[in-house]
Formats: C-alpha cells, sequence, structure tokens
C-alpha cells in the first residue's frame, strides 16, 4: 500500500511539472533542507483587469489606492479563501509564516515541507508555485579622489538643482519612498525628513524603527533628501522606507511585500493600513535578472499615481544588459553618468531583451557618488553605481511635484525626457549609436532640473 501511495504522488508530481505548476528547484531544496519558502500564484485572477479600470478614475492618488486596496484584496480574499483556511490548519502542526498579497493575488508560503506542498498541489485553484529567489545588493564603495562640496555635492551641481532650489522648490509636501537595505533613521542628515506616520516596514526581520547594517539605503535616500553637505537632491521632502535587502541579498517574497506595502502602508506590525499615506515617488535601486516577478507591483502603483524611478543594473558595457523591474514599460530607468559627461562602464544598458524595447529613459549620475552611510550618524563616503543614479531622477521627481503636485508619471517622464542633456559618446552601438538620441545607452541623456522644472509652465500650466 505504502508503495502504491509513493507511485501515485510521484505519477501526480511529474504531471504538475509538465504543466509547469511549480519550479522544479522546489522538489530539490526540500530533499536538501525538508522546507522550502514559496509564493502560491492562482486561476482566475483579474489583478490585471482591475488596475487598468484604475486608470481610468479621474480621482486623488489616495483615492485612488483606497479604490485599488477595497477592491483587490476582496478579489483576493474570495479566491485566496480555501487555500488559506487549510494553511490555518497547518499552522497547528507546521512553523510555517503565511502572508496574503493583495496586490497580486498570491500568498507567501516560508517553512513549507513536502506534505504541505503536495497538498497544494491538489487544489485546483492554484495555478503555479514559484520558489523564493535570492540575488545581491550591488555596494560599490569608491575610494574618490574628490574633495566634498560644503554647498552641492557634483552629482546633484551637475543635474542643477541648485538652480531649481533658487525659485523656493525643494521638494516640500512631497513623500519619497525607498526599496533598499533600509535607512539609518537617525542619521544626521535623513533624521529631519523621516515621515514617522507609518513610515517603516521590515518584513524580514519585523524592526519597528529604521535601521541599516548594510549602509546601501541609507547612501540612496541621502542622495534624494539628505540636508548636509549639500547630499540631497531635494532636502526638503520626506522619506518613507521598506527594508527589503537588509543582508547584501534582496528576497523576490521581501521585495513583493514592499511593493504591496509602498501602494498602501502600514504600521511597522503591518497593521491597520493607510492608503491615503502613500508616497508619491518610490526610488528603487535594485535590480534582478530578467523577470516578470515585479511588473505587476510597478503596474499598479502607476495606475494609483506612484511614480517609480528604476536603477537599470550595474552589468553594463553590454547590450541588452538593463535588469528587471527596470525593463518595464512604465518604469522610469535610469542609467549612470561620471564626471566627465560619458556612460559609466557599468551602466546597464539597452534594449530589453525579450521585446526591444528601447531603455533607460534617462541618465544621472553615478560614479564617485559623496552620500550619508549607515557606520555612524555622522558618516559619508563615496558609492558608484546605477543605484545611485537613481535617486538623483528620484530627488528631481520630488522638485518639480513641489512644483505641480498633480503630475502624473507620464507627464513627468515628458519633462524629464524634455531637458535631457546629450553627453560625450563612446563610440558604442546597442541597436543605434550612443550619438544617436534616443538610445539604449542613456535614453534621451543626463537629467536637467532646470529645463524640466522651466518646462512645467509651458507644457502643463
Amino acid at each position: 500500500m505504502k508503495i502504491y501511495l509513493i507511485l501515485v504522488i510521484a505519477t501526480f508530481l511529474v504531471a504538475a511539472l509538465a504543466e509547469r505548476r511549480f519550479d522544479s528547484s522546489i522538489l530539490t531544496t526540500l530533499q536538501k533542507t525538508n522546507s522550502v519558502n514559496i509564493i502560491v500564484s492562482f486561476k482566475g485572477s483579474n489583478t490585471t483587469r482591475i488596475v487598468n479600470e484604475l486608470k481610468t478614475l479621474k480621482t486623488s492618488r489616495a483615492s485612488k489606492a483606497k479604490s485599488a486596496y477595497n477592491v483587490l484584496k476582496n478579489h483576493a480574499d474570495t479566491i485566496q479563501a480555501n487555500l488559506l483556511g487549510k494553511l490555518s490548519k497547518f499552522k497547528s502542526i507546521l512553523p510555517i509564516e503565511v502572508t496574503q498579497l493583495w496586490i497580486t493575488n498570491q500568498v507567501i508560503i516560508k517553512y513549507a515541507n513536502r506534505s504541505l506542498f503536495e497538498e497544494l498541489l491538489t487544489l485546483e485553484e492554484v495555478s503555479r508555485i514559484t520558489e523564493e529567489q535570492h540575488f545581491k545588493l550591488s555596494r560599490n564603495i569608491s575610494r574618490s579622489g574628490l574633495v566634498p562640496n560644503a554647498e552641492a555635492q557634483w552629482g546633484v551641481v551637475s543635474i542643477q538643482a541648485p538652480e531649481v532650489w533658487k525659485s523656493g522648490f525643494k521638494g516640500a509636501g512631497v513623500v519619497i519612498a525607498s526599496i533598499d537595505s533600509g535607512v539609518r533613521g537617525t542619521h544626521e542628515a535623513l533624521k529631519d525628513g523621516f515621515r514617522q506616520q507609518h513610515g517603516w516596514y521590515d518584513p524580514v526581520y519585523k524592526t519597528t524603527e529604521p535601521i541599516d547594517t548594510l549602509g546601501h539605503g541609507t547612501h540612496t535616500m541621502g542622495t534624494v533628501l539628505g540636508r548636509k553637505y549639500g547630499i540631497g537632491v531635494a532636502p526638503e521632502a520626506q522619506w518613507i522606507a521598506c527594508r527589503a535587502c537588509p543582508d547584501e541579498t534582496c528576497s523576490t517574497l521581501d521585495l513583493i511585500q514592499c511593493g504591496q506595502w509602498i501602494a498602501c502602508p502600514t504600521d511597522s506590525y503591518g497593521n491597520n493600513p493607510r492608503c491615503d499615506l502613500g508616497p508619491d515617488v518610490v526610488s528603487n535601486s535594485w535590480g534582478f535578472g530578467r523577470t516578470q516577478f515585479f511588473h505587476n507591483v510597478i503596474q499598479l502603483w502607476v495606475a494609483i499615481g506612484i511614480i517609480p524611478i528604476v536603477s537599470t543594473g550595474n552589468f553594463g558595457n553590454v547590450c541588452g544588459s538593463i535588469l528587471s523591474p527596470a525593463d518595464h514599460n512604465d518604469a522610469i530607468a535610469v542609467g549612470s553618468v561620471d564626471n566627465t559627461n560619458q556612460v559609466s562602464m557599468f551602466s546597464g544598458r539597452g534594449p530589453v531583451s525579450a521585446t526591444g524595447l528601447m531603455k533607460p529613459e534617462i541618465a544621472a549620475p553615478g560614479l564617485e557618488i559623496y552620500s550619508a552611510v549607515h557606520d555612524s550618524d555622522y558618516s559619508y563616503d563615496y558609492m558608484d553605481g546605477t543605484s545611485m543614479a537613481a535617486p538623483h531622477v528620484s530627488g528631481l521627481v520630488a522638485l518639480l511635484l513641489s512644483r505641480k503636485p498633480d503630475l502624473i508619471q507620464s507627464q513627468m517622464e515628458l519633462l524629464l525626457l524634455l531637458g535631457a542633456q546629450r553627453i560625450a559618446p563612446v563610440n558604442e552601438t546597442c541597436v543605434v549609436r550612443d550619438d544617436v538620441y534616443p538610445n539604449n545607452h542613456v535614453g534621451s541623456g543626463k537629467v536637467n532640473a532646470k529645463i524640466s522644472f522651466d518646462s512645467i509652465n509651458l507644457l502643463f500650466p
């Protein structure tokens, strides 16, 4: 009888694998460790249709976010009801952790054993089971010979942010979110910009106050809005943050949880959602392969009025090296330029390999960038990477929003492209030459805050 059951289960698993209902790596992981972290997707999901309908609403960002939460949460509750009921029973005998993702109509299950996994495959409503993936967060310390400028750092000056400051706009009233390694919330350059209400979430370690043990997130946020030594592009903006990459690696499961939190922030315990407290901009200095796992999150952000800025990744100098989610059509992808006004060698290039889409949209300073780090409340250092370029654009977007708060993603992208300045070519060709614009090296060119700012009255009076 026992042999018969084993044969039945084996046959069932082979059939499920043939239907591509689960990652084959799950079986390998279960064999090695007896448990696996997975994400469960469902048949009959209408999230794309719902998101498209949200785009047509002529309401405020807060109203759209509330509508999105209510509709998508009800949709997820209905489709996931059977599975969630079964998981509540498993919780009494297994140390599993279960998280509902209303934003993508999925369920995260951590520490699932083989019997639970096999039970999931029997559920008709389950369309796919995917294993958690990890990737390394690039953190490139640059021992620069540059001398820090007390008024404004070279990247901030290079994009002409101080020229916008002279008009009285420094990002006031704008909230910028970050998904990164965290933020040292007590740092002298950042502490006064932290919006405490529903301003921090850590799906990994459940910390309740902003923390960063790596430094990457502190550095990127410093470039966005740091208030010391001219490190920040928008020094009067506020920040909130979600910590998905605390240990030099990022998990796909934690990134999606952060994406959901950005759309409708909760308190630091994951309770009491307040969609009206969502950010205006989200800065993403991370990337992973060429995958679509985060694409639905990007789509929802844009649908409810949150502008996504994403770095292209540091695997450049090769055509098609741009990473996800910068390769998504709705993401404003940012490449890197250096202080000689050339594209950085490491900057991820387009086009998108799967679609041929030209990327990035824009470029910004990303070499020898001086900003806050995590070592102490008074520590600063240089870093290199497209991770440093994207925050310059996030800060610039905040400057433009402080002038005209109702700008939407497509309008913002137009303003950025109109302000873009050509850079010195390096004689590369990725479908088009790098002296032809737009191109797959720096898009329309290096951002210019002053020109984009002055274009607001012309285009959107």
